[in-house]
């Protein structure tokens, strides 16, 4: 840039003494050959110090991400975001003996990200967020702090709790459209809490001290937080490396690799659970999932059991599996399936089991960040003859309210990332 400016300024002195030397005496606006020599000298030096200030300030660009940082690399701040288009169209029974139809289009996920690091030590990130409905909330607000030259970290603020994996898994690095019914019933959503992280290799382990499940943005008088709840994750990679299982596809992989992890929870006393109108006086939940990845195919299969102990002395036991896989035609198109089944608790007056199948396909145009979906979602079973805490409309999972069984949605999306 300074080159750049120099050459501009040498070009506006040759101009310059040119007119100064060619001025006639009658013309005294113009500059003198002596007043034009010091306005360049001027404007070279302004150019030798806009570029200092450029050198020291930072730098700029996009690696992955759009990003501003320092020089030195003490300070970055990561700007970026994503987006889900969605179309749904979707068949049941209204309950009048008839069929109802139900198809338009949704605007799923809308999200801001801005993520960085102060020093070597100190990590953040702030996500707002805006759903189907266009009001913003907020995700993510969490700190964190590495120990150094130590496995060990210190995590505080808002973020998810480390519950069942299909919860954990970024949603824009999801093999189907959306999750499923069981992360819909039992994931623990965002929270507020402290967490104690540890990290080597091949394994990691967490624990978390919080309000409870699905206490995101909620005073501390809040009837849905918990009055004290512990939360401890860990995972083992078996083979192949962390990166490859930030997704649940094999997407780009070139090995092989397996890995397991494993939840538990349990929280005291709660006003309002999950925000279900259901008072209970401790809650515990339990999860592990085995999952496998190829260079061109894909499985996990997993399972999450919870025990409520109401507040009217009685007891709630229930749990879900999960299964899907996935396989890579070529580079591009991804074939997915996924089956999972929600189990009520044996003793209540409606204890179906309620099923649901997917099966979908992805179109990679340029990995994750630009995804083209596509699948069929069919939930069998009627879910007036489950009675399972939670079990309720989602229209992110395309899952509405009706009166019988066998309920379609085809659904369709366009994913970006920037």
């Amino acid at each position: 840039m300074s080159v750049q400016i120099r050459k501009t300024a040498a070009a506006v002195a040759v101009v310059a003494t040119c007119t100064a030397s060619t001025a006639t005496a009658a013309d005294e606006s113009l500059y003198t050959e002596d007043q034009v020599r010091a306005l360049v000298a001027e404007m070279l030096a302004d150019a030798d110090n806009r570029t200092s200030l450029l050198q020291s300030s930072g730098t700029a660009g996009h690696d992955g991400k759009f990003y501003l940082a320092s020089n030195d690399g003490a300070f970055r701040l990561n700007i970026w975001g994503y987006t889900q288009f969605r179309y749904y169209a979707n068949w049941r029974d209204d309950g009048d003996d008839s069929d109802e139809f139900e198809g338009g289009f949704q605007n799923a996920r809308v999200r801001l990200v801005f993520s960085g690091k102060l020093y070597d030590e100190l990590s953040f990130m702030i996500k707002p967020a805006a759903g189907a409905s266009g009001d913003w909330g907020l995700l993510d607000a969490w700190v964190k702090y590495d120990f150094d030259d130590s496995p060990w970290a210190l995590q505080w603020g808002q973020f998810k709790l480390p519950i069942w994996r299909e919860w954990i898994q970024p949603e824009q690095k999801l093999q189907a459209i959306e999750r499923s019914l069981v992360t819909s019933v039992f994931s623990s959503m965002y929270n507020q809490g402290v967490q104690l992280k540890y990290g080597e290799d091949q394994f990691r382990w967490n624990l978390v001290y919080s309000d409870g499940m699905r206490s995101a943005n909620t005073d501390f008088t809040n009837d849905i937080e918990a009055d004290y709840a512990f939360t401890t994750n860990i995972e083992y990679l078996g083979a192949g490396t962390w990166d490859m299982f930030s997704d649940f596809t094999s997407l780009g992989n070139t090995e092989a690799g397996w890995m397991i992890d494993a939840s538990f929870h349990h929280q005291g006393e709660t006003e309002d659970y999950q925000g279900a109108g259901v008072k209970v006086d401790t809650a515990t939940l339990a999860a592990a999932t085995f999952s496998y990845e190829g260079t061109d195919w894909n499985a996990a299969a997993g399972g999450v059991f919870r025990h409520l102990e109401l507040a009217d002395a009685s007891d709630v036991d229930e749990y879900a599996f999960l299964a899907q896989a996935g396989v890579f035609l070529n580079d591009n198109w991804e074939l997915y399936g996924r089956y999972d089944v929600i189990f009520p608790d044996s003793d209540a007056d409606n204890d179906d089991p309620f099923n649901t199948i997917t099966a979908g396909a992805n179109y990679y145009m340029h990995g994750h960040a630009a995804k083209l979906s596509f699948d069929v979602v069919y939930f069998v079973d009627d879910p007036n003859d489950s009675d399972v805490v939670g079990l309720s409309e989602d229209t992110n999972v395309g899952f509405l309210d009706t009166e019988d069984d066998g309920q379609f949605v085809v659904r369709a999306q366009f994913q970006l990332v920037f």
